[in-house]
């Protein structure tokens, strides 16, 4: 039967991780990047039925005051993927 021994340093301390190990600072930093990735491609979802009906109308005012319901759904799509 082996023993499984702990690898500690001079003064009795556990070793530190190496710090590009499997769950090191590389892969924290990658997972980030995915998650900001998502989030860029969920906003772009959310904004480009906005640009479609934007094409239809005349004015600004015409849009903004014909959609004013459009653009608050996709106001608060926004907040809640942001702050997600």
């Amino acid at each position: 039967m082996s023993r499984v021994h702990d690898v500690t340093d001079g003064d009795h301390q556990p070793a530190a991780a190496p710090a590009s190990g499997r769950f090191g600072r590389e892969s924290l930093e990658r997972l980030m990047t995915f998650g900001d990735a998502v989030v860029a491609i969920a906003i772009t979802l959310i904004v480009l039925p906005l640009v479609d009906t934007a094409m239809d109308v005349d004015s600004a005012a015409g849009f903004f005051s014909g959609h004013w319901d459009t653009l608050l759904a996709a106001a608060l799509s926004f907040v809640v993927v942001a702050v997600t």
